[in-house]
């Protein structure tokens, strides 16, 4: 399933990657459903427990950040297992671009795939990923702006 969107945001890929990398802002603005804990290097483990419909969303996993070279995009990796088996993996490009109006937005492409059991669960719920995804990257922004 493909995940991508845009914000108006002045935030460049390194500001937010290193709000990413900070437990303690994590805890703050993290969609519901997520309990983050102390970063090792450059991962974040994490739980994500979520009602979405009828299934218990129960995951745990890793968020792994990557900035390039040239620090002008990152890359987002999250792997996680679901407790009754199978797992979720996305994938996420991050870029600062400009929109023809010579404005600022923070956009972001990637794949999110499921495996096993869990890909019965999550396959009906791509506005749902879309939705957490976009609400992580608009409570960052607003964040990086303070």
């Amino acid at each position: 399933m493909k995940l991508s969107g845009s914000i108006p945001s002045t935030c460049s890929p390194e500001n937010l990657l290193q709000l990413l990398g900070d437990s303690i802002t994590l805890g703050k603005i993290a969609p519901e459903g997520f309990v983050f804990a102390e970063n090792r290097a450059d991962t974040v483990p994490f739980t994500f427990r979520r009602r979405i419909g009828v299934i218990v969303l129960n995951l745990a996993g890793q968020m792994t950040l990557l900035l390039t070279a040239d620090k002008t995009s990152g890359h987002i990796d999250i792997q996680a297992d679901h407790r009754i088996g199978g797992g979720v993996s996305i994938g996420l490009d991050i870029v600062q671009q400009t929109e023809p109006d010579r404005s600022p937005i923070l956009a972001w492409t990637g794949l999110m795939t499921a495996r096993g059991l869990t890909a019965r669960i999550v396959k009906d719920r791509a506005a749902e990923a879309d939705k957490i995804v976009r609400t992580l990257f608009e409570r960052l922004a607003a964040q990086a702006a303070n």
